[in-house]
This record gives C-alpha cells, structure tokens and sequence, in this order.
C-alpha cells in the first residue's frame, strides 16, 4: 500500500478589521488597536487581543484616523463600551509605537544582513538595485543622501535617531544613511517606516526632495 501523499493545507485569508472612524474594512495588518487601560485612558497596539486588557476597537494607522479620536472622546469610549476615557494621548502613543518597532526591526535587519550602511556599501546596493528604502539619520547632510540616492527613485524614511545614535543601534559607527534590502525582518521594518511616516513627519531631518 503507498503511502499517502502529505495534502497540503488550506490558506487562511487574513484577517479583516473596521476602522472606528472611516468605517471601511481593511488587512488588521493596516490598522492598530485601541485599547481602555487601567488608569482611564486610550492606549494603542499592533495585533490582537491581549487576555488583559479588555475590549478593544481598530483604526487607520494614519495621522487622520487617529486624530479623530483624540478630538472625539466619545466615539472611543462607544467602541470601547465604557462609560468615559481619555483618549488626548493616542496619536503620541501610536508615535511612540510606531518609533519602538521601528527600532526593534531595526536590529533586526542588522543582524540578519540586510542593511547596507556607511556611503560606499549603501551606495553600492542601491546602484545594484538591491535598496527597497533609504533610512536617514535625523542630522544628516541633504548632500550625503543626494549622493547616495542618485536620481533613483527610493523611498527615504527620516528616522529619530542622529547619527551617532543611529551606527550605534546597528553595532557601527557613525551612519547617516543606511540602505535596506528586502526579505525576513527587513520587510516588517519597511511596514513600520510606511505607518510612522503616516502618523506625521518627525521635526528636523534632511528634505528626501
């Protein structure tokens, strides 16, 4: 008797979430949850529901979308099924969020290969076609990224760390631009550069042009 062959197994479709505000369905990917803390106010997260914190609502994962809730408590706490919450801190807390992933992905990719930093190696990767996305040090020269970038058309994403900070979070020294190749972590970074970058522009920083 031949064994039988292993029938491979049915894909899940992702998960779907309404947004509070717009109404409309999106990938839960696109969107962050709200959550009632404790202490009476809003708090925000990427994915599903911890046992601990209750019910939860999901919004855009954009400066808009979150905004709206700042200015209206109301619909927050309707969602939430609470009596009252403070909801003025949820798009510095979604910031917040979205800047720490960043950061966690960050080391990520580093450690995995796929960044290509100081100007030679990012220059070279992104000659070679091989950068998905510019990452630049919040006090880098509009120069140094010109020269880099060339006239590729390269998504660039200011990050809120100097350059010092920025070589030492991936284990070098000083980084003004670090070029980003695609694949395992690197494509969870570019997620969270694309929804910090919809949350509002950080102060200072070189203009990408």
């Amino acid at each position: 008797m031949k064994p039988k062959k292993p029938q491979p197994r049915p894909q899940t479709a992702a998960p779907v979430r309404t947004c509070i505000v717009t109404r409309e369905q999106h990938p839960q990917a696109e969107l962050l949850r709200v959550f009632a803390g404790p202490d009476g106010t809003a708090y925000i997260e990427a994915g599903g529901r911890r046992k601990d914190d209750g019910r939860g609502a999901w919004v855009l994962a954009t400066e808009a979308a979150i905004s709206a809730l700042v200015a209206q408590p109301g619909r927050v706490a309707k969602a939430l099924q609470v009596d009252v919450i403070d909801s003025s801190l949820l798009l510095a807390r979604a910031r917040e969020l979205a800047e720490a992933r960043i950061l966690d992905f960050l080391s990520l990719s580093s450690r995995s290969g796929r960044l290509a930093s100081g100007g030679e190696g990012a220059t070279v990767a992104v000659r070679a076609g091989e950068a998905v996305a510019l990452l630049v040090a919040s006090d880098a020269s509009a120069t140094s990224l010109a020269d880099i970038r060339g006239s590729r058309d390269i998504p660039v994403y200011v990050l809120a760390l100097d350059k010092e900070a920025l070589g030492h979070r991936i284990g070098k020294g000083l980084r003004s631009v670090i070029a980003l190749r695609r694949g395992g972590p690197a494509d969870e970074l570019v997620l969270w550069l694309g929804r910090r970058a919809a949350l509002g522009p950080l102060t200072g920083g070189p203009t990408p042009g």
